[in-house]
């Protein structure tokens, strides 16, 4: 008789593509929160204008970054159960 799985690879694929999903707005809000660091002019990479990054950039990294940070978690808490039961 087999046991059931403690998750399905349904289970499995839909926490990796949130993780995923998750990393990815994280990288496109810490581009816009880093933006001004960095400028590719006249051939190469150059100081930025100095401008700080706006505080709606700043909060739309903290709460991308918050998702991406609980969605790993989950997807790190699936391994430990996987990893026990094996």
């Amino acid at each position: 008789m087999q046991s059931q799985p403690l998750h399905n690879d349904d289970h499995e694929q839909a926490l990796l593509k949130r993780e995923l999903e998750a990393f990815e707005r994280r990288q496109r809000a810490l581009g816009a929160v880093t933006a001004n660091c960095w400028v590719y002019e006249n051939g190469g990479w150059h100081p930025g204008k100095g401008a700080p990054p706006s505080p709606t950039a700043l909060d739309a990294f903290k709460a991308a970054d918050a998702e991406w940070r609980a969605a790993l978690a989950e997807c790190e808490r699936v391994i430990d159960e996987i990893g026990l039961a094996i």
